[in-house]
């Protein structure tokens, strides 16, 4: 299993102003900017990124990109949210924005298609994703909240993506 997993380094601008403004929040509010940078810089640090190798090509490319921000760090702002909804949606937010800068960052065409297509890995992609905690759900998710997948390197967008009906983008409720 071990040989499937290569832990991959993440250099990412990590600056909370331009991710709130990315997550759609004003960065004029100092206290909320302040919070805003204190989540950031928990985010970071728990930010794990991974290439997890197909054996048998069976994704169509030689493997996936596994982004998973650390369980602990996940269930910290999950209690946040029963205590100030407000600051729990921006910290979800904010963690979506890291993942995808993330993300493209190490699969750069990410950047210009706006979003990580989620592609249905192999069983043995799944297999060497639950050895990292992160466990893959029918019909098309995973069991940590703060996660994502994609494949590395970029095989298409939308037309690739188990999403693409109901997308967010599409539909208009991102």
């Amino acid at each position: 299993m071990s040989g499937l997993i290569e832990k991959l380094p993440v250099a990412l601008d990590y600056d909370a102003t331009k991710l709130c403004a990315a997550a759609g929040f004003d960065g004029q509010d100092q206290e909320l900017l302040a919070f805003a940078a204190t989540c950031v810089q928990e985010l970071a640090s728990g930010l794990k990124a991974w290439r997890v190798k197909d054996p048998a090509g069976e994704g169509g490319g030689d493997g996936f990109l596994l982004l998973a921000i650390a369980a602990e760090t996940e269930a910290i702002f999950s209690e946040m949210f029963a205590r100030s909804p407000s600051r729990g949606y921006l910290a979800q937010a904010l963690a979506t924005r890291l993942l995808t800068r993330a993300a493209a960052t190490l699969v750069p065409e990410l950047a210009s298609h706006g979003c990580a297509p989620l592609v249905a890995p192999p069983m043995a992609v799944r297999e060497a994703l639950a050895s990292l905690g992160v466990k893959w759900m029918e019909p098309g998710s995973m069991s940590r909240a703060w996660a994502l997948l994609t494949p590395m390197p970029y095989r298409g967008g939308c037309e690739v993506c188990l999403l693409a009906v109901d997308c967010p983008r599409k539909t208009g409720r991102l």
